[in-house]
């Protein structure tokens, strides 16, 4: 079996297709770390610069914890440093929520300066392994067999003291070992490309990350090369296994994450701008029939019943807002994750899913950050309101509440704070590391084998 493993080897390395293909693929390698090393720099660059811009403009409203507590921040996601594995279609995925103490917004696209390349197909390592190394591993593999049988040399190797289970492996395992060397030839000369070209580097998160993105990539290949030679034992021409396993890999890489996208989205409806806010408007209209006339007239001194009222009408109105977005952006994230379900149905699917759970780009990125945005609001909001107990004023009703830039003033403390006690959105994140949530998802892949 040996003897055969190392025959196939030497077979594979010098067959024309994998020659080519080989080429292909390791440029593809080449052209994936220089994008990435430019476009990482840049993106770097640009969430430094809106961590300085923010602090910029809100500062000055330190000397109001009023002001303060009402500024509108741009909160800005960091760039994922291993989205050079799987990009997950980030660039159509907002990156951004603004943020104050009482409420978290809708999430918005903050620009990006990396404009490299914007009409060629993300070229990630999901594209390269799950496309173009399948790809070769059916080329090696469909006339593995049959092939053998066509040209009469099957029975020649029957005829040594080995079984037709032995060949199988035999051949198998030579095919594997071309193919993972080709796999790490691409990945280090895609990370030294890396390494070299930008400020990126691998830490210990990352390498682990790493570690088990190769390791899926030689499952999805191995399962993939099985399937191969075992269409070629089966099939009587190399011509026929060739044509079923290319309508099976286009089924696999095309059709079947194609038709996730269709059925995804007829299955879960997400409600337009619109119908979400209508039903904004229809909730907010209940809340202040509820609290009465008294609550929408502003008469007296601050310590007044109708300022209680109206104070805690905007508090609900808030509060069941952001309930209403939640559920829409939940519509959205399990509308995208049922996709991603159904597309995992497919090999190279589950595949993709597994890189981006195990990456944090794409929606997985999206939810991780905008769970962060949720905690940053309600940090910020406890800070407001420690501080407001803070102030003894006794003209100080401590309604604290917002009613954006027309909130009234005095309402609760207007006393100056000292900026670097506020808490900052950007110190909830480590650029160049991945978020602390993710999952790992082995055991689901496991589910191939």
């Amino acid at each position: 079996m040996i003897t055969i493993m190392k025959h196939q080897i030497r077979e594979g390395l010098r067959d024309a297709r994998f020659v080519f293909l080989a080429a292909l693929i390791l440029l593809a390698f080449l052209v994936n770390g220089l994008i990435f090393s430019i476009q990482y720099d840049a993106e770097i660059q640009t969430w430094h610069a809106a961590v300085a811009e923010n602090t910029r403009l809100w500062q000055p409203t330190a000397g109001n914890l009023q002001d303060l507590s009402n500024y509108e921040q741009s909160m800005v996601k960091p760039p994922s440093p291993l989205s050079f594995v799987v990009g997950g279609q980030e660039e159509k995925i907002p990156n951004g929520v603004t943020v104050n103490a009482f409420r978290y917004m809708d999430p918005k696209t903050v620009s990006r300066d990396n404009k490299i390349m914007p009409v060629v197909y993300p070229l990630d390592w999901a594209f390269i392994i799950g496309s173009l190394m399948t790809l070769l591993a059916v080329f090696l593999s469909y006339d593995t067999i049959c092939g053998e049988k066509r040209d009469g040399t099957l029975s020649l190797l029957l005829s040594n003291p080995v079984s037709r289970l032995g060949i199988f492996i035999g051949k198998y395992l030579g095919l594997v070992l071309v193919l993972i060397s080709t796999l790490l030839a691409g990945v280090v000369l895609n990370l030294t490309v890396l390494t070299l070209g930008s400020g990126w580097s691998a830490s210990a998160v990352l390498a682990e990350a790493l570690v088990f993105v190769v390791v899926f990539a030689a499952l999805q290949l191995s399962l993939t090369l099985l399937l191969g030679m075992t269409v070629s034992s089966i099939a009587k021409q190399p011509a026929v296994s060739l044509v079923v396993l290319l309508v099976l890999w286009v089924g696999m890489v095309v059709v079947i994450p194609g038709l996730a996208w269709i059925l995804s989205e007829q299955t879960i409806k997400v409600p337009s701008s619109f119908e979400l806010g209508r039903e904004m408007d229809a909730a907010e209209e209940a809340i202040w029939e509820s609290k009465g006339e008294k609550a929408q007239s502003l008469l007296g001194d601050l310590f007044s019943e109708n300022y209680r009222l109206w104070a805690e009408g905007w508090v609900e109105v808030i509060a069941i807002r952001q309930v209403i977005r939640d559920d829409a952006e939940a519509t959205q994230i399990r509308q995208a994750e049922t996709m991603h379900a159904i597309a995992s149905i497919s090999p190279t699917g589950l595949f993709e899913n597994s890189l981006r759970k195990l990456c944090g780009t794409g929606v997985v990125g999206f939810r991780s950050f905008y769970r962060t945005a949720r905690r940053y609001q309600q940090q910020l909001h406890d800070f407001i309101v420690q501080r407001d107990k803070l102030d003894n004023n006794p003209e100080n009703p401590h309604l604290v509440h917002t009613q954006g830039n027309r909130c009234v003033r005095g309402i609760y403390s207007t006393e100056p704070v000292e900026f670097s006690t506020v808490p900052r959105w950007h110190n909830m994140f480590r650029a160049g590391e991945l978020p602390s949530d993710l999952p790992y998802p082995f055991i689901e892949f496991l589910v191939l084998i």
